[in-house]
């Protein structure tokens, strides 16, 4: 397979659209991007899709290998972090600002200091891909593919609106299936949704991006009607509800959908090498942004989101470019 970018702008939207989200922009800002996560998750579900299909793995030697590819580098990257946050707090005479719970939370992939729990979602979609993609191949046409897929969710809807009030009384397992079982179920259906998107026409992707939409403002519509006023999605996220992933697919599906008009305003060799170099090393991107944002939030608590999202987005891609320089200086040395 041919390297697809339009993958790759997506790929980098994604990524530039979370980080915003972490520069406290305006609530009207905050909701239009909203589409990210999911995003990410699909077009993992269509790379997946072409990796597999070319060439095959054992599921045991293909979640090895994407365990080894996500977690030691969020491990190295946390030790840095807090290292060195350390070091610079105890310089600085100021109190070392993380508690012993959010360091072992984040190196755990769970709430810690807020950022890293995409990683425990990547790892999830890793452990469920497969089998999702044997479903895929052994059905006979998308609409069957896609029809189970929904049914899934919807088991998926009704499990969160029953399970809860039997989970209270036992703790451990209400965070197994809150923080696990039920992210690897919805991401998992949408990184099937990955795998079918890019074997539909441009109508069919339309249409799932038109009923998506519909639902979302049917939502919306209601909750304004009771209520007065709009609800952001986003206190529908964790896990991910009805309200937050119709709004969610239907513009990640848009998108999906007419990338390739998007693709005409990045014609030059210079801007597509950017978008691939994001989209290649997106992980470290997010992670040295983590860094970034924590020292600029402390300098400039109040500065514009606009300078904030300038200033995080261009020290994350520039560390992520002299770390690449460095270990390829490095294994030349060896």
């Amino acid at each position: 397979m041919n390297r697809d970018i339009r993958l790759d702008l997506l790929k980098a939207l994604g990524v530039f659209c979370i980080i915003l989200a972490h520069c406290n922009p305006p609530q009207l800002i905050f909701q239009l991007r909203n589409f990210d996560v999911p995003l990410m998750v699909i077009i993992s579900g269509t790379l997946f899709y072409h990796s597999f299909t070319r060439k095959p793995l054992s599921y045991g030697t293909y979640l090895k290998k994407r365990v080894l590819r996500l977690v030691p580098p969020v491990w190295i990257f946390l030790t840095f972090f807090f290292v060195s946050a350390y070091g610079i707090y105890h310089f600085a005479g100021q109190h070392f600002p993380f508690t012993v719970r959010q360091v072992v939370g984040s190196f755990l992939l769970l709430s810690g200091i807020g950022y890293v729990w995409i990683i425990k979602v990547f790892i999830l979609v890793a452990a469920v891909s497969p089998a999702i993609y044997q479903l895929r191949k052994r059905l006979p046409n998308n609409t069957h593919f896609l029809g189970i897929l929904a049914g899934i969710y919807l088991l998926y809807e009704l499990s969160l609106l029953t399970l809860t009030k039997y989970l209270i009384a036992i703790p451990w397992l209400s965070v197994v299936i809150n923080n696990y079982l039920m992210y690897a179920i919805v991401y998992g259906c949408l990184a099937g949704l990955g795998m079918a998107l890019h074997t539909l026409n441009k109508r069919e992707r339309l249409m799932i991006a038109i009923l998506c939409l519909g639902i979302f403002v049917a939502f919306s519509f209601n909750s304004f009607i009771t209520l007065g006023h709009f609800i952001p999605t986003q206190g529908f996220k964790y896990p991910p509800r009805l309200y937050y992933l119709s709004y969610a697919l239907g513009i990640s599906t848009f998108l999906y959908n007419f990338v390739d008009k998007l693709l005409i305003l990045f014609k030059q060799k210079t801007v597509v090498d950017s978008i691939v170099f994001v989209s290649a090393n997106s992980m470290w991107i997010y992670l040295w942004h983590i860094l970034a944002l924590h020292y600029w939030a402390k300098m400039f608590p109040n500065a514009y989101f606009l300078l904030t999202f300038l200033v995080v987005t261009v020290t994350a891609v520039a560390l992520t470019w002299i770390q690449i320089l460095a270990q390829k200086k490095l294994t030349r040395q060896i």
